[in-house]
């Protein structure tokens, strides 16, 4: 059933009066936002393979199972759990990178035996800590020998010179001159206690049980991952009501009645007039075309087709009056794009 907003229905032409419902439906937009989430957070995770199909995209399910899931704790209770693990995995990579981060920066320092500490608590010297590109490190190391200040290198790579420069605190300004002519990038080691293989020590052994602990996290999503198919159902129910919202919200209405205007397939009528009748205060009729309407199209086709469509409805719908083009297309979109694949693996096996 396709239902018409307020602009194009024809009883809000004849009845301007009538009002329209601007509030949104925001809790359950954000419902449905929290299982999207959680459901591809799942699919990233899922061991098992993925029973949809081209030609059958929908998972079929009994009228109870719905009702029971949509009914029923269990499914909000996942959706949480699924939150809190994701929540928790987030976390753990975070942690994992910053640890990863932490060590590879403490690494050139390693030959280091003194306590980090010890350089924080000098008196009468300044003493820094940083690194020198290798381009610049004879010229800077000169430059700060002509005014006594001491330079111990502790380790280089092929462009970088982890070095520890000591001076009197009469000149550190002289000092800090010449480093940043020498492009210096200084490090850091406040907050850190002890020789810098303990740090690193320390370090390894967090991002040790960092990664157990993100393997089980991973673990415990591939166990929600096989029950996500209550998610979904969850999900395809509050989509439904978002839809019957936005429906209802822009549909015309008076203080007590809501009136629902839209197109409807002849062999569905009967079916629509068996759910309304279900409902109280509630009854369906059709109407006459108001001059000028134009009648929507649909396309309908065999199954082994079907999945065709798409390709019509890419490109335009025909009218009214016109022959529905899938079924010839069908055929030659086959065709022509398995010509396509087979080129490309040619081409690959060519390589």
């Amino acid at each position: 059933v396709q239902v018409l907003d307020a602009e194009r229905a024809m009883v809000s032409k004849e009845w301007p009066e009538l009002q329209v419902e601007s509030k949104r439906p925001r809790d359950i937009e954000e419902m449905v936002t929290r299982l999207d989430s959680s459901i591809k957070f799942l699919k990233s995770y899922a061991t098992e393979k993925d029973p949809t199909t081209v030609f059958s995209p929908r998972i079929e399910i009994e009228n109870k199972y719905y009702s029971e899931v949509v009914a029923g704790r269990d499914a909000v209770d996942l959706l949480e759990n699924t939150e809190q693990t994701e929540s928790e995995i987030e976390r753990l990579n975070s942690e994992r990178e910053n640890l990863s981060g932490q060590h590879d920066w403490l690494e050139p320092w390693k030959s280091m035996t003194g306590p980090v500490e010890h350089l924080r608590e000098l008196e009468n010297t300044t003493c820094l800590t940083g690194l020198i590109p290798h381009q610049y490190y004879e010229d800077t190391v000169a430059g700060l020998s002509e005014l006594g200040s001491a330079v111990e290198e502790i380790s280089h790579t092929g462009t970088l010179h982890a070095c520890v420069v000591v001076c009197l605190n009469d000149i550190a300004g002289e000092v800090h001159k010449v480093l940043r002519s020498g492009d210096f990038e200084a490090v850091s080691f406040e907050g850190m206690y002890g020789t810098v293989r303990d740090i690193l020590t320390n370090c390894e052994e967090k991002l040790a049980h960092t990664k157990v602990d993100l393997e089980k996290a991973k673990t415990k999503a591939g166990e929600l991952s096989a029950e996500r198919l209550k998610l979904q159902i969850l999900s395809d129910h509050y989509v439904n009501l978002l839809s019957r919202e936005n429906a209802r919200m822009t549909a015309p209405a008076t203080e007590n009645v809501v009136l629902l205007e839209g197109w409807a397939k002849k062999k569905d009528y009967k079916s629509i007039e068996k759910i309304v009748a279900g409902f109280s205060a509630s009854s369906v009729d059709e109407i006459e075309l108001a001059e000028g309407e134009e009648v929507p199209v649909e396309i309908e086709n065999h199954r082994s087709v079907r999945p065709f469509e798409t390709i019509t409805r890419l490109y335009g719908m025909p009218a009214a009056t016109d022959m529905d083009p899938t079924v010839f297309l069908a055929p030659f979109f086959a065709l022509f794009f398995g010509l396509c694949l087979t080129d490309a693996g040619y081409g690959l096996i060519m390589l």
